[in-house]
């Protein structure tokens, strides 16, 4: 099997998951500066058979235009089941999508939920199906200390510990669970609740908690790079939004073998199944509330979906994910 030599190129903000690339021997450049166009360049005219692999709508038209000029293949990644471009007029953002979708030589969405959406958009032409694949996310398969040991006692303690990792964005819905957890609070549960995440809602949800007098049962604890650890300390992990791309963190609490609570969108049925009963009815304001006591307080159902969770988790591996991708370069 030929290796395959990977560098990563960002274009913007503070490059957060560097060190983690660096430390499993990946390159990273920021590409506008002097050194980073010229470590570029040198990569292209070094082979001619290199790969412009490009994730985000930036990326997308960068990669599109200099594989344009460069006459190189470009693959692009689709985590997004929202317009091409938010926060532009949709007119505009459909055409940006129509031509990097046209001049990509494949186009790879993380679920069907994603290139469902594109279609219903417009942003995807029927001529460019042929060359679109829907790639899964794929987890290792982790077994920590600290998950084994939590889970020979899960809830077996007083308090229930809710949690959640999501941006604080409109998408993601987290009014809801801060409603929800009003409701508990007024039927006397005790419970905490923790939101790891930040965003532009952060003082819109932080009033909403003090508004409903949450402070001491809701917290908003801010970025997290420990996800592992955070998610085996809690009981339930939930997830509420309105959309998800495909929802990575699923699967992240599927491994860390925590029972889920999640808003039956398209995504999530992607990942959990559509007869889940980890699901909620996101059009019934009351379901989340009611999902959560029925999740929270059966241990019957908690241990059936975590071993249901177990045989979901062996159809997103690593492994698969890296075959498929690998032969789409081949193409």
């Amino acid at each position: 099997m030929a290796k395959i030599e990977t560098s990563v190129f960002y274009l913007k903000g503070n490059p957060e998951l560097k060190a983690e690339f660096q430390a499993i021997g990946v390159r990273c450049h920021k590409l506008w500066s002097g050194k980073g166009i010229m470590t570029f360049l040198r990569i292209v005219f070094r082979n001619r058979k290199v790969i412009f692999h490009a994730h985000l709508p930036r990326a997308e038209l960068v990669a599109t235009l200099f594989g344009i000029i460069l006459r190189i293949r470009v693959v692009l990644s689709k985590h997004n089941a929202e317009q091409f471009a938010p926060g532009i007029p949709k007119n505009i953002s459909r055409f940006l999508a129509k031509f990097v979708n046209k001049h990509s030589s494949a186009i790879i969405f993380i679920s069907e939920a994603a290139r469902s959406f594109a279609i219903r958009n417009n942003e995807l032409e029927e001529r460019c199906l042929r060359k679109t694949h829907v790639v899964h996310y794929g987890i290792p398969d982790i077994q920590s200390e600290s998950t084994l040991r939590k889970n020979n006692n899960l809830l077996n303690k007083s308090i229930l510990k809710i949690g959640t990792l999501s941006r604080l964005e409109k998408q993601k819905n987290l009014g809801i669970l801060i409603s929800a957890c009003y409701k508990m609070k007024e039927k006397g549960i005790k419970f905490s609740c923790d939101i790891y995440g930040r965003g532009s809602l952060e003082e819109e949800l932080k009033k909403q908690i003090h508004d409903s007098g949450l402070q001491n049962h809701v917290r908003l604890k801010g970025f997290t790079h420990d996800k592992y650890n955070m998610l085996v300390d809690l009981d339930l992990f939930v997830l509420t939004s309105h959309y998800e791309g495909f929802g990575l963190v699923l699967l992240e609490a599927m491994s860390a073998k925590v029972p889920i609570v999640a808003s039956n969108s398209e995504a999530a049925i992607e990942v959990l199944g559509e007869e889940s009963p980890s699901l909620f009815n996101l059009k019934n304001s009351s379901s989340l509330y009611d999902k959560l006591l029925e999740m929270g307080c059966n241990k019957i159902l908690r241990k059936q979906v975590l071993q249901d969770y177990e045989k979901r988790l062996k159809l997103f591996s690593v492994e698969g994910m890296f075959r498929q991708i690998r032969n789409i370069y081949s193409i």
